[in-house]
């Protein structure tokens, strides 16, 4: 899924996680690896995708809904 293409920085990375995280039905569990994770800790400036593992079908598809309700679009690639 995505709005745009643009790279996410940490403060790119936080706002986009709290405006998910404000159409959430309920609390998640998810890890973010990758170039995201490595965003927080300071080790790359930006990432263009991220990497999540959800700890439940449910918790997937309660994040998937989210995202669709805050405006993001499913892309071809």
């Amino acid at each position: 899924m995505a709005q745009n293409r643009k790279a996410f920085d940490k403060d790119k990375l936080e706002a986009t996680f709290a405006q998910i995280g404000a159409h959430l039905e309920h609390p998640i569990i998810t890890f973010l690896l990758g170039g995201g994770a490595m965003c927080f800790r300071g080790q790359k400036l930006g990432t263009k995708d991220l990497d999540l593992v959800f700890a439940s079908k449910k918790d997937h598809d309660n994040f998937a809904h989210a995202l669709k309700e805050s405006g993001f679009t499913e892309s071809e690639k």
